[in-house]
C-alpha cells in the first residue's frame, strides 16, 4: 500500500500521472496511472505561475487567465504589511500588478485566484523574496 496526495486541478484540461513501483533491482514492477479531472466549470491558471522580487522591495506584475472568458474571480493573500496588489477581483483575463515591501528575510507567499462561488480549485501565483531554503515544488 502507499499513499499520495494530488494537488486541486485549476487548469482547463484533465491531467494524467503515472506511478512507477520499483522492485529491488530498480526495475518496474508495477504502474498506477491517476487521471484528474478539469474543474467543473471555471478555471484560473496564473502566467507566470510565479515573481521574484529583491528583499529590497519592488513591483511585479501576472496575468491572471480564465477559462471560459467570462468567469468572475477575487484574490486572496496573507502577505505583509505594505503589500498592495490590484485589481483584487475581476472578470476575464486580466493582468494584476503588486508592490511588495523590503523584508529582512528570505520568504516566498501564494496569491490564491478564486471563483466567487469557491466551487472549483483556485489559481494560486507565488511571489518570492530573496532565495527561501523552505520553497515547497510548485503545485496548481
Amino acid at each position: 500500500m502507499f499513499e499520495y496526495d494530488i494537488p486541486s486541478n485549476s487548469t482547463p484540461s484533465a491531467r494524467e500521472a503515472a506511478f512507477l513501483i520499483l522492485d529491488g533491482a530498480s526495475n518496474v514492477a508495477a504502474t498506477h496511472r491517476v487521471t484528474q479531472e478539469r474543474p467543473v466549470s471555471c478555471s484560473y491558471v496564473t502566467n507566470p505561475r510565479e515573481t521574484r522580487v529583491p528583499k529590497t522591495g519592488g513591483t511585479g506584475s501576472f496575468t491572471v487567465v480564465t477559462e471560459p472568458a467570462d468567469c468572475r474571480w477575487t484574490l486572496e493573500n496573507t502577505f505583509f504589511s505594505g503589500f498592495t496588489i490590484s485589481p483584487r477581483s475581476g472578470q476575464g483575463t486580466t493582468r494584476i500588478t503588486f508592490t511588495s515591501p523590503a523584508l529582512n528575510f528570505d520568504t516566498y507567499a501564494e496569491i490564491g485566484i478564486w471563483g466567487l462561488s469557491r466551487q472549483n480549485p483556485p489559481g494560486k501565483h507565488r511571489v518570492i523574496w530573496g532565495t527561501p531554503s523552505n520553497l515547497p515544488p510548485f503545485s496548481r
